[in-house]
Parts: structure tokens; C-alpha cells; sequence
């Protein structure tokens, strides 16, 4: 990587920590493209060298921060022993909860396209080794239950989907109780969700 490649990266990392500061802070709707260029200290031209518009930042900062989060986690989860992929994944999942709960301000950006950004860019770019192996571990455990690769990527969705969406409702909404009384009826459905295994083959049974 050359200098000026360097200068480039160096510009789209501060436009996008300088965006996720101000949307902690002010959060997305009230935080401007003018706000983030001066925080940043780049031209407002430099901006859309980069980026679209404020959705496409506000995609980028998403993604960079669910990146962060989900190797954390998956690199901290591996130290502990888990007797099999669904308690390592339950291990990990707590583990994000715990991080939402201390820092609640992560779930408010997280609570839209989180899943889905993070999940689509995992599998397509394994760029972090930590998370695609966790992932795709996981993706091979479903196998064994008899789930498709895409049944293995739509539960995975779902999974990560209920975590972010009962960690909003509980430490953001205050409903319909405490996180940490919710967890285990939320971690003892994800089990039954892993086990009960695809429809078609409850169907065929």
C-alpha cells in the first residue's frame, strides 16, 4: 500500500469514527454530514469521495462496529470451554449482551441492519478469521441437524436478530423485564430453535 492509499484509508477511518462518536452522542436522524466532515477535519467533497449519502456512513459505521464487537467476542468465548458450537455461540451471545449492557448506547445504532449487514459481509469477505470461523463452524453444526446451507444462514439471522431486538426492548425500553432475568428463557429457545431441527424434516418424521 502506497502513501496515497495510506492518506485514503486514513480519511474513510476518521469520517467513520468521527460518525459513530456523533451518533452516540446526538444519535443518527440529528446528526449531519456537516457535523461529521468538521469532527473529521476533511472537505465536505472529501465525504462523498467516500461515502453516498448519511445511509451509506451510518452502513459503514454498522458494519465496522458489529466487525469489532463480534471478533471480541468470538475471540474471548473461545477461551472458555463449551461442550459443543451451540453453547460456544450462547457463550459468545451472553458475552455481546454484557457489552450492550455496559455500553447501552452500541445497541441504539445497533438495533437496525446490524444482522444483516454483519452476517452478508462475514460470509463475503473473511477478512476476520475469528468471526468466518465462528460462523462457519456454526454453518457445519446446523448441517449435522439436517438444516441446508440456507436454512443454516436464515437461523443464524434469526438468532442474532432476537438477541439485538430483546436487548433494545429490555435495556433501552425498560420491557418486559430485566436482561438478565430474560436471558435464560432467551438462550434455552435458541437451543430448542438449533435442535428442533429444519421444517422438512419435522415434516418427514
Amino acid at each position: 500500500m502506497n502513501q496515497r492509499e495510506i492518506n485514503k484509508l486514513d480519511k474513510r477511518n476518521r469520517l467513520i469514527a468521527s460518525a459513530l462518536d456523533l451518533f452516540i452522542i446526538n444519535g443518527v436522524t440529528k446528526t449531519s454530514i456537516d457535523q461529521i466532515v468538521k469532527k473529521a477535519n476533511v472537505g465536505k467533497g472529501t465525504f462523498y469521495l467516500y461515502f453516498r449519502d448519511k445511509d451509506a456512513i451510518s452502513d459503514a459505521v454498522i458494519l465496522q462496529a458489529s466487525n469489532d464487537l463480534f471478533k471480541y467476542a468470538a475471540i474471548t468465548t473461545k477461551k472458555y470451554a463449551a461442550p459443543n458450537i451451540t453453547e460456544r455461540l450462547i457463550n459468545m451471545l451472553d458475552l455481546i449482551i454484557d457489552v450492550f449492557k455496559e455500553y447501552p448506547y452500541i445497541v441504539k445504532i445497533f438495533r437496525t441492519s446490524l444482522t444483516w449487514k454483519f452476517i452478508e459481509n462475514a460470509i463475503a469477505n473473511p477478512t476476520n478469521e475469528k468471526v468466518y470461523h465462528l460462523i462457519n463452524d456454526f454453518f457445519n453444526y446446523l448441517l449435522t441437524f439436517g438444516y441446508t446451507n440456507d436454512e443454516a444462514f436464515q437461523l443464524f439471522f434469526m438468532i442474532l436478530e432476537l438477541v439485538c431486538s430483546m436487548s433494545y426492548t429490555s435495556l433501552i425500553m425498560g420491557v418486559p423485564s430485566d436482561i438478565d432475568k430474560l436471558k435464560p428463557i432467551l438462550f434455552n429457545s435458541i437451543r430448542a430453535m438449533i435442535q428442533q431441527g429444519p421444517p422438512n424434516k419435522k415434516n418427514s418424521i
